[in-house]
């Protein structure tokens, strides 16, 4: 109760197969985020296709993404640390996720260290069902704009909407990639870490 989660984010477009994915990656405390501590993951898989150059926004070109699994794996019900007087505390983190995902009073303590993938079906709505969901990666396809230089790739927001994602982009910032390439597959990490 009035825990933070701390998410970290990786993007992966994999050139061959397409092969789609997103894992969000979350702890309770900022300094285990940053130090890749985690309890919890949600990954969002599938397969993804170019689609050219954008007739919508010079200089952009488009892709969309079908969404073949939405998954959650919880990793533990505590997390432990120590303070700074070198005590060892536990923090529950079952009840932040109740919290967070209530979806119908699912009974979390019933998937520790279990992968669900069933999880659009049990939470649905998923907006109103669980805050931990990125909303768009739900759908079962998603569209989206960007650029890409050798180093970095700059990606729209994702929508459900092909006329979101193509002719009206919004933002979403841009990210290095891992390793330089021209194609836009490749492992990116998005962990700008905002408490949810």
């Amino acid at each position: 109760e009035g825990h933070e989660i701390f998410m970290a984010s990786v993007f992966v477009l994999e050139a061959e197969g397409r092969r789609f994915r997103r894992i969000d990656r979350g702890a309770l405390e900022l300094k285990a985020c940053r130090e890749n501590d985690f309890w919890l993951e949600v990954a969002y898989e599938g397969r993804w296709r170019l689609h050219g150059g954008s007739l919508y926004v010079k200089g952009l070109s488009i892709a969309a993404v079908d969404i073949t699994s939405v998954s959650v794996t919880v990793f533990g019900d505590s997390v432990c640390r120590l303070d700074g007087r070198g005590r060892r505390y536990c923090l529950p983190t079952l009840p932040v996720l109740a919290k967070a995902c209530p979806c119908y009073e699912f009974d979390w303590g019933n998937n520790i260290r279990r992968t669900r993938d069933d999880l659009r079906e049990v939470c649905d709505p998923v907006g109103r069902q669980c805050m931990l969901f990125k909303e768009a990666y739900t759908h079962p396809q998603i569209f989206f704009s960007y650029r890409a230089t050798l180093d970095r790739i700059c990606i729209s927001q994702p929508s459900p909407v092909a006329s979101a994602g193509w002719a009206n982009p919004t933002d979403a910032g841009c990210s290095p990639k891992d390793e330089p390439s021209t194609c836009l597959a490749g492992r990116l990490d998005l962990s700008g870490a905002p408490p949810l």
